[in-house]
């Protein structure tokens, strides 16, 4: 796998690893995402161990990390050493020197030995103080992590430092496809597919896109084709709900009373399902809008996080039996009917991830407000603005389109946030995927922010 864009990371561990005191890292992120690849870039020509935790027998586990250890470190592990044990020789060997060690999927301890936390915890307490030791947990179960480190869990208040590996931004894309030569919109599409997770990126050929989702997601003897089937099926033991949600949410279906609604399932059960999406999961993000807090609105609404996931679940899972039975020509037709209003919403995304990056300092050749929240909008009535961003001072109220824009569209985007109602004190964005001559005239004359996809290249 390709290694681009994590250099905060990776600063962040090489920082832990000049302390000469004993550290405490948890690496945590959805599989593929790159925790191992981060873990291997930061461990070149560094001394340590690299501890991957297969599902075994607690027994063959131990004896398999006991020669790990005599092999790497030159301990002398003999027998059938216990956890115990195996720790203690971790400790020994990081009082004489700088020590990195790293074990990778953590949280299978929990089900081979769930006594392992608690040992850990114990030797932290009665040696860290002589201990040079950076040692790093990393696992794809983000509850079950977290779960170790909460007050009632054995190992909270150890942890010095958490990194918490997402799957690249829009910005992170343009670096992943640098050098292959595509234009910006062919990377727009990709990462509209693909989204931002780099094993997915893999995938995403120099051939046309439509080959593309074909060979490497609609076919049924690719890796991808059942890639959420598989990684949901690891960590859920009845997924088949999870999956109708992701569906509904993927088609449109973003509130708790239209999920319930088509599930037929009372809110209240609804909310469990929804939890473990989102927290311990990683796969929904939830939002309400931009002018209020998310805890306490009554418009909450649920998206998928990664645009793959999206992806698959709005035109795979939807159309197993005909991708079974070889229609795949068929949902490539579908897909190309539809993909310029369904790119549409990742458009939006970008955008806000823009004007994130640029809050409070200029963009192109205008100053952007310092905002203290950047989101869109909506109401109850069915009005909503595409980006909404919030100060004392002053509101940005945005409109985003993929599409080509002429002077009429323009007039009548700046009419309605115009109208709106939070038209006061407000500054106005404009962003297409194209503009014509005449738009881009009237819109500097109307001193409107704008910008389209020609102008990303001077934007990131």
């Amino acid at each position: 796998m390709r290694f681009v864009d994590r250099e905060e990371e990776l600063d962040a561990l090489r920082k832990l690893y000049r302390s000469d005191r004993f550290e405490f890292i948890s690496v945590i992120g959805r599989r593929r995402v790159g925790k191992t690849e981060l873990i291997k870039k930061f461990l070149e020509e560094k001394h340590g161990i690299y501890l991957y935790i297969s599902m075994s027998d607690d027994k063959q586990l131990r004896l398999h990390i006991a020669k790990r250890l005599n092999e790497i470190l030159g301990s002398s592990l003999v027998g059938e050493p216990t956890w115990r044990d195996i720790i203690d020789a971790l400790f020994d060997k990081s009082e004489k020197e700088k020590l990195v060690v790293v074990f990778d999927e953590f949280q299978r301890l929990l089900k081979i030995n769930e006594a392992v936390p608690s040992l850990l915890q114990e030797a932290i307490d009665e040696r860290k103080n002589s201990s040079k030791m950076l040692l790093c947990v990393a696992g794809s179960s983000i509850g079950m992590i977290e779960k170790l480190f909460q007050s009632d869990a054995s190992l909270y208040g150890r942890r010095t430092r958490n990194i918490r590996l997402n799957p690249f931004d829009y910005e992170g894309v343009r670096k992943w496809f640098g050098s292959n030569g595509l234009d910006e919109e062919s990377i727009l599409k990709r990462y509209t597919v693909f989204g931002g997770t780099p094993k997915y990126l893999e995938f995403a050929t120099e051939g046309s896109l439509m080959d593309n989702i074909g060979e490497q997601i609609l076919s049924p003897h690719s890796l991808l084709y059942d890639e959420p089937w598989v990684l949901l099926s690891t960590e859920l033991k009845s997924p088949d709900k999870y999956f109708d949600i992701l569906k509904l949410i993927s088609l449109g279906k973003e509130t708790p009373k239209e999920i319930s609604d088509q599930l037929d399932l009372e809110r209240t059960s609804l909310g469990y399902y929804m939890r473990k999406l989102r927290k311990d999961l990683d796969m929904l993000k939830r939002l309400a809008p931009a002018t209020e807090k998310v805890t306490k609105s009554k418009k909450k609404r649920y998206r998928i996080k990664d645009n793959f996931f999206r992806f698959w679940f709005h035109y795979v899972y939807p159309n197993k039996d005909q991708l079974e039975m070889g229609d795949q020509e068929g949902i490539k037709g579908k897909i190309e009917d539809e993909f310029g209003g369904y790119m549409g919403r990742v458009f939006e995304d970008v955008v806000r991830q823009i004007i994130r990056k640029r809050n409070g300092n200029k963009l192109l050749e205008w100053e952007l407000g310092q905002y203290e929240k950047i989101g869109s909008w909506w109401d109850r009535q069915g009005n909503e603005i595409d980006i909404c961003g919030v100060s004392k001072d002053e509101n940005l109220l945005g409109e985003v389109k993929w599409s080509l824009s002429d002077k009429r569209d323009v007039k009548e985007l700046l009419e309605k946030m115009r109208n709106s109602k939070l038209k006061n004190k407000s500054n106005f964005l404009i962003v297409s995927k194209e503009f014509t001559p005449d738009a881009k005239k009237w819109l500097v004359e109307k001193d409107v922010i704008h910008f389209s996809i020609e102008d990303f290249s001077d934007v990131f």
